[in-house]
C-alpha cells in the first residue's frame, strides 16, 4: 500500500487519504502504518469539510438535522449522499517518518531537511570513495523534474561528488533532460523496493565518456594547465556573429552555442581576464561594480551563463567550465590558448559594453 500512497503524493504532495479507501486496499497494512506513525489522523474541518471517495469531484459536507450529507454545489438536482462520521476520517502520510526509515536502511549521515514541498534532503554517505547526497523527490512530469532538479547544486552542499535523487516511481524519459542532469552529477532512480527501502547507487559510478577535444596542447601549455588547475580542454571560438534578438554565437568544440547579450557580456569579461592573467579569476565584487552581474541576482546570472553551455560540454559539469576556484570568485576554467575569437566582428558589435571588452582582447 505504501507504494500506492507515494505514487499519489507524486501527483499531489498534500494529498490526504480516506480511512475507508486505505482499509479496502489493505486493512492490516493500514493498522501497521498507523502503529509506525507513518499515517496520522487529520481532524475534520466542521466549516468546510468535503468528501471525495468514489466522486468525480469532492462533495461539500453539510449537517442537516444532525445527519451528515455530501452535496454537489453545482448540481442541485443530484441526490445528497448520506454519510457517517467515520466516512470522513482521513490520514496524512508522514514523509518525515518515511525519510527516517530511508535514512536508517541506507546508513545515511547528516541531518534530513526539506528543500521544497517536493524535495527532501535525506542525508549522505561515502560510496567507492565518493560523497553521495541523497534527495527524495516527488515528481510528476519532465518539466517539473528539470525545473526542480537543475537547482539542486545550489540547494545542497557543493562538497558532494554525486546527487542521488530517489523517487517513488518517476523516471526521466527525456534524453536531453537526463543529459543535463548527469552533467551536473545528478542521477534519478526510482525506489525499487518500498518494503526494504534499500537504494542501489552503483550506477552512479560508471565512468562517463569524456568528449574528445580537437585541440592539442604543447608540453609548456600542459604544464600551465596543471599549474593553474584548469578543468576544460574544449576549444572555444567566439565567432562574433549575432543573430536576431541579440543572440551571440560561440562554438565549443565545434558545437554551436547561442548566448544572449547579458550572459555573453559576462562570459567575454571572463575571457578578457583569462587572456590578461592565466589564473583567470575575477572577484564577484569586481563583476558587480562593472555591471556584469547584479548584487541581488549574482546566482541567477551565473546559473544562466552555465546553463547556456550545458548542451556543448559533454560530460564536463557546467560548474567546472565556469567555476569558482575560490569563494566569491569566478573564472573560465580553460587554458587561454584554447580560446580564440574574431576580434574585428566583436569590435563592430551593436552592444557598446561588448565593444569595450573586445578592445581589451589581445590582437
Amino acid at each position: 500500500m505504501i507504494d500506492w500512497i507515494l505514487r499519489e503524493l507524486e501527483k499531489h504532495p498534500n494529498t490526504l487519504f480516506y480511512e475507508k479507501e486505505l482499509k479496502v486496499r489493505d486493512a492490516a497494512e493500514f493498522t501497521k502504518m498507523r502503529r509506525e506513525r507513518l499515517l496520522g489522523y487529520v481532524q475534520p474541518d466542521d466549516r468546510s469539510e468535503t468528501y471525495g471517495v468514489g466522486q468525480a469531484k469532492p462533495l461539500s459536507v453539510v449537517n442537516i438535522g444532525g445527519e451528515l450529507y455530501g452535496i454537489d454545489d453545482e448540481d442541485a438536482e443530484k441526490d445528497p449522499v448520506h454519510l457517517r462520521k467515520t466516512d470522513l476520517a482521513r490520514y496524512s502520510f508522514s514523509l518525515d517518518r518515511f525519510i527516517d526509515k530511508l535514512r536508517a536502511v541506507n546508513n545515511l549521515l547528516g541531518s534530513a531537511s526539506p528543500l521544497d514541498k517536493r524535495l527532501f534532503f535525506a542525508g549522505e554517505k561515502t560510496v567507492n570513495g565518493k560523497r553521495v547526497a541523497f534527495v527524495f523527490a516527488l515528481l510528476d512530469s519532465e518539466k517539473r523534474a528539470a525545473d526542480l532538479l537543475l537547482t539542486l547544486p545550489s540547494r545542497v552542499s557543493p562538497n558532494h561528488d554525486r546527487i542521488a535523487v530517489v523517487t517513488p516511481s518517476f523516471t526521466v524519459k527525456s534524453e536531453a533532460v537526463r543529459a543535463q542532469l548527469e552533467r551536473l552529477r545528478i542521477y534519478v532512480m526510482p525506489l525499487g523496493d518500498t518494503m526494504s527501502l534499500e537504494t542501489d547507487v552503483s550506477s552512479l559510478f560508471k565512468e562517463a565518456p569524456q568528449p574528445s577535444p580537437s585541440a592539442l596542447l604543447t608540453s609548456e601549455q600542459e604544464e600551465e594547465f596543471a599549474r593553474y588547475g584548469y578543468k576544460s580542454r574544449l576549444p572555444i571560438y567566439i565567432t562574433g556573429d549575432v543573430e536576431k534578438r541579440a543572440t551571440n554565437i560561440v562554438e565549443i568544440n565545434e558545437t554551436r552555442v547561442p548566448i544572449g547579450d547579458a550572459a555573453f557580456t559576462l562570459f567575454l569579461r571572463l575571457v578578457v581576464e583569462l587572456k590578461k592573467n592565466k589564473k583567470g579569476s575575477v572577484s564577484k565584487s569586481t563583476l558587480i561594480r562593472g555591471g556584469y552581474i547584479k548584487a541581488d541576482g549574482e546566482f541567477q546570472a551565473i546559473a544562466r551563463l552555465r546553463q547556456a553551455f550545458n548542451a556543448a560540454l559533454g560530460w564536463l559539469a557546467p560548474q567546472e567550465f565556469i567555476e569558482a576556484p575560490k569563494p566569491k570568485t569566478l573564472r573560465l576554467s580553460t587554458h587561454p590558448d584554447l580560446v580564440t575569437y574574431d576580434k574585428e566582428k566583436l569590435l563592430r558589435h551593436s552592444n557598446e559594453k561588448i565593444r569595450r571588452l573586445a578592445r581589451r582582447l589581445p590582437g
